[in-house]
């Protein structure tokens, strides 16, 4: 079903193609009406480009242009390169008309441009010819136009190079015509305006070419001082003139129909012929003046759109940097995370490597100079030093309820002697002294009995003599440097090693 609508769209757009020349008014028709209810089935730009070259046709100059600059908005949007060298080229001819060189230039310069990147050769070919054409034709180069009419009318000769209509070729001859009527070789005027027409005359499509033609032919006559026949000429395209209203032409052949009639000194015809191209000519410069005004908010809208472009561009471009500057900054973060998190790792594998190192060493190996002590009798401090290992050598340490006072009893001594003893001998108080004999009795445990990893931190804390698991992971962690997680983690590695 969409593509019975988009070929039946198509043919719509073919036949007010096809309608431009002969009936711009019915091309416009057919054109708003694919707009308004084909516009997902066709490229917007081809229609807008039908249209602007039919209001041009008319002589409505600010719809035109209007036309023109969105079907090459479009065209560059959908990256329509086809239709977008024909909107240039119908630029060139717009501009060219109001006499704007500097646009004129942009638009040739934008379509040599864009030529030169086409890919396919056969259609470089084909466009590249036709830009030569408007070359010479800028430059009056009559020598390249008569190159460039070999090639468009001979397709036997020049397949490769024929753009497919008699109309081109037909304009050509046209353009030649001018030339050598400016420069005065009249019988080549004749020659080249004869045989235009002789190759439209066969088309029905060519009204408009053929107004052109014989308003410039009517010249050739007037220079040849043939009024009558000046005359006959030009009221042949005042005929087809009112299919078009195009005020351009309109005052031109009004005006020349004027100038004529003076030669053979006609009053009546010439206030005829002078109010309606007076009439004709303020037509024109209405038109010219709103066309100024559409070229400036056209130039102004795509100089904004280009603006955004490459402010968008620009956002785009500080999202990235900004992007890349906050990884850069997150990957820093997380590299000295990770670093410091390896060195507190290492860290911890020093202090496991130390504990198991010193669980195995005797507290008395820690050498301190003895003090003499004159409260202690020798013996009795002797007797304690032995006592302390014999309790050292045991368990009773885990007891829950040890204290200076239930071990100074277990001792039969007072806990001023047993607490000067330990203070002299172990280097610490009596509840590190505990504390410390607890861990590394809990050590052991966990290094000789591998079932121990698999109990519970409050167990362990309840089986080395602590009263609550937070005063036992707290000890453990002072005295070995790590927790108690972290130890059997890193036993449990050690040992699977």
């Amino acid at each position: 079903m969409n593509s019975q609508k988009k070929g039946e769209s198509n043919d719509l757009l073919n036949t007010a193609e096809n309608l431009i020349l002969i009936n711009p008014n019915q091309s416009i028709k057919i054109g708003e009406q694919i707009l308004k209810t084909a516009s997902t089935e066709i490229e917007p730009e081809n229609i807008h480009l039908i249209l602007s070259k039919s209001y041009f046709i008319k002589g409505e100059l600010k719809n035109a242009i209007e036309h023109l600059f969105i079907t090459k908005q479009d065209a560059i949007q959908n990256n329509n390169q086809e239709t977008l060298i024909k909107a240039l080229f119908h630029g060139i001819t717009i501009s060219k008309f109001l006499g704007l060189d500097k646009l004129t230039d942009r638009f040739y310069i934008e379509a040599s441009q864009l030529i030169n990147s086409f890919t396919n050769q056969e259609l470089r070919d084909k466009y590249t010819l036709q830009i030569q054409w408007i070359q010479a034709d800028l430059l009056k180069n009559s020598d390249l136009l008569k190159k460039i009419i070999t090639k468009t009318s001979s397709p036997e000769q020049n397949p490769k190079y024929f753009i497919e209509n008699k109309l081109i070729t037909a304009q050509i001859l046209n353009s030649l015509g001018e030339l050598q009527l400016n420069r005065n070789n009249l019988d080549s005027a004749k020659y080249y305006f004869e045989n235009s027409l002789s190759k439209i005359r066969t088309d029905q499509n060519t009204s408009f070419l053929e107004l052109q033609i014989l308003t410039n032919y009517s010249t050739y006559f007037f220079l040849l001082k043939k009024y009558q026949k000046a005359i006959d000429t030009l009221q042949k395209a005042l005929i087809i003139s009112p299919n078009f209203k195009n005020a351009y032409y309109e005052e031109k052949i009004t005006a020349q129909l004027a100038k004529n009639y003076i030669a053979l000194d006609d009053k009546m015809k010439i206030q005829e012929f002078d109010l309606k191209a007076t009439e004709a000519a303020n037509e024109l410069l209405t038109q010219v003046n709103l066309a100024s005004n559409a070229i400036f908010n056209a130039l102004q809208k795509e100089q904004n759109i280009k603006k955004n472009e490459l402010q968008q561009k620009f956002n785009i471009l500080k999202i990235i940097i900004v992007s890349v500057i906050s990884f850069l900054i997150f990957l820093w973060i997380f590299i000295k995370w990770l670093t410091t998190k390896n060195l507190s790792h290492a860290q911890d594998v020093v202090n496991y490597l130390k504990l198991i190192d010193e669980s195995d060493k005797k507290e008395d190996s820690i050498k301190k100079q003895l003090v003499k002590s004159n409260r202690i009798p020798k013996e009795t401090e002797q007797i304690l030093i032995d006592k302390l290992k014999k309790f050292e050598s045991g368990n009773k340490y885990t007891n829950h309820d040890m204290s200076l006072a239930q071990m100074s009893s277990q001792f039969e001594t007072n806990t001023k002697y047993l607490s000067e003893v330990i203070n002299k001998h172990k280097g610490k108080n009596f509840n590190l002294y505990i504390n410390d004999l607890r861990i590394k009795y809990i050590v052991k445990k966990l290094r000789s009995e591998p079932n121990y990893l698999q109990y519970k931190v409050s167990y362990l804390a309840k089986e080395s003599g602590f009263s609550s698991h937070s005063s036992f992971a707290t000890i453990f962690k002072n005295i070995t440097g790590i927790s108690p997680n972290v130890f059997i983690k890193l036993l449990k590695k050690d040992l699977k090693k």
